[in-house]
């Protein structure tokens, strides 16, 4: 199976270092691109020399990889709240929609 092309956005700061070593090496992931809120954000994410690059404007990553841009053409939304993603009823909802028990998903808040 292809690697998932994978981009960040809204970066504020720099307390997901572990969160980036995690997408650096998860063989399954392509992590293309990353987009700061504000140039201290993106310099605390520079200081992590992930080789993923980081821009200040979300129109120029989507300019520079319009890969990024193809899962929403395709009507794919995904997004996993960094502060959710490790949560048990997360695990379960993945469950649940991974089994078809709660039919498509167009948003979830």
């Amino acid at each position: 199976m292809k690697p998932v092309k994978i981009a960040m956005m809204s970066l504020t700061h720099g307390h997901t270092r572990k969160y980036y070593q995690t997408l650096i090496e998860n063989a399954k992931l392509d992590w293309v691109a990353s987009c700061a809120e504000d140039p201290r954000a993106k310099e605390t994410y520079e200081l992590y020399q992930t080789g993923v690059p980081c821009y200040l404007s979300a129109d120029e990553m989507f300019e520079r990889h319009p890969d990024i841009e193809a899962v929403d053409k395709a009507g794919i939304v995904c997004q996993i709240e960094l502060e959710m993603h490790y949560n048990p009823v997360v695990h379960r909802l993945k469950k649940l929609i991974a089994d078809g028990a709660v039919g498509k998903i167009v948003s979830v808040q």
